[in-house]
């Protein structure tokens, strides 16, 4: 038997290269960050300073019925209102 001093090949974890990203909010306010997308900038136009599920206080929360993808009048449709509490 001949011994090995060196240590056996152990395939190392695929790490995915990251890029640094400038996120705006859509108020403004800017960060960065480190992301897998190669963006460099990224413009958001829903986020927390604007949703109303994250603003309680906002005048659109009052109508839970609004919404802007029209996705809460497709599900009625398709399954109907025994869902709503």
């Amino acid at each position: 038997i001949q011994q090995v001093r060196h240590a056996t090949l152990i395939k190392r974890p695929k790490r995915p290269y990251t890029f640094t990203q400038l996120i705006t909010l859509s108020d403004g306010s800017t960060f960065t960050h480190r992301t897998t997308s190669p963006q460099a900038v990224y413009l958001t136009v829903k986020d927390t300073k604007n949703s109303p599920l994250w603003n309680p206080s906002s005048q659109k929360l009052l109508n839970v019925e609004e919404d802007d993808a029209g996705r809460l009048r497709k599900f009625r449709e398709r399954f109907g209102r025994g869902f709503d509490a």
